[in-house]
């Protein structure tokens, strides 16, 4: 009734090649849809390390170290450490922003590791 057909090493590529650009595209939609969950910089502690979250300040302390940039943003209550492993130009001290990342601690003190600038 049935044949054994069976799947010769070319066809079995092209069936990984496609299920894998299939992949790689639900990847890509669902990293740029998904947004985090917004903080206050009073309420990031260690409990959080390695969620990703929204937190929104004030730009302090903002410098630059070959290619990576280093700042501090403060609200109303708290402020907290923000290490972006690239060069940022596009951000001034003193003004309002909003930064998505991963929660880190290093040296023992909290932090966010940059992903973007919402």
């Amino acid at each position: 009734m049935f044949k054994n057909k069976t799947i010769t090493s070319r066809e079995l590529k092209k069936i990984s090649l496609m299920i894998s650009i299939i992949g790689m595209i639900i990847l890509s939609y669902s990293a740029d849809t998904y947004y985090p969950e917004q903080k206050n910089i009073n309420d990031i502690d260690e409990d959080l390390q390695g969620q990703y979250i929204l937190v929104c300040g004030i730009v302090k302390d903002l410098r630059q170290a070959g290619k990576n940039t280093f700042m501090q943003i403060e609200d109303k209550d708290k402020s907290i450490d923000i290490v972006f492993f690239e060069k940022i130009d596009s951000i001034k001290d003193n003004s309002e922003i909003c930064i998505k990342g991963v929660v880190g601690i290093y040296k023992g003190k909290v932090e966010i590791l940059g992903k973007s600038i919402a």
